[in-house]
């Protein structure tokens, strides 16, 4: 652990940067809603309410899993999100405060959907927590610290090497 006291992103900057976050996923998202029936919402047809269910379904998980990849992908390649990025706040192992682990990226945005059905509690949860830990946060053992705080360790961990 460095000796620098690690300084945790609060809970309105984090908001913030999810805003912003999800503004930059809408722009991903917008070239593949356009694949869809633009008529589906205005033409529906009650005796095809199902297949109209089943191709929202679709679609949404669809957007799901891209979102999902493009948060992660921004993760493993920058240890942050666009919005994070403007908080100067990165995302690190919560024991090492090194670079977290592809495993507990992948953990941390399934945990978005813990933190999320659960009324948004996951997410009020870093206003409330020490370390600033949101639930999604505690699942994959990682924290939101300030680049200053990245920058130190990651200086501290260089000069320890042999």
């Amino acid at each position: 652990m460095p000796a620098a006291t690690p300084t945790y992103v609060g809970f309105w900057s984090r908001f913030l940067a999810f805003l912003i976050d999800s503004l930059v996923a809408s722009l991903f998202l917008y070239p593949l809603s356009l694949l869809y029936d633009p008529a589906l919402a205005t033409n529906m047809d009650p005796t095809q309410t199902k297949e109209i269910i089943d191709e929202l379904l679709t679609k949404m998980g669809l957007e799901m899993l891209l979102i999902g990849l493009i948060f992660i992908a921004f993760w493993i390649y920058f240890g942050s999100s666009p919005g994070k990025m403007l908080f100067k706040g990165y995302i690190v192992d919560a024991r090492t405060l090194g670079s977290a682990s592809r495993k507990q990226l992948l953990l941390r945005y399934l945990g978005y959907y813990v933190s999320l059905l659960s009324f948004g509690l996951g997410f009020f949860w870093i206003g409330l927590d020490r370390r600033k830990q949101g639930w999604h946060d505690k699942l994959a053992n990682t924290l939101v610290v300030n680049q200053q705080t990245r920058d130190a360790f990651r200086v501290e961990s260089t000069s320890d090497s042999p």
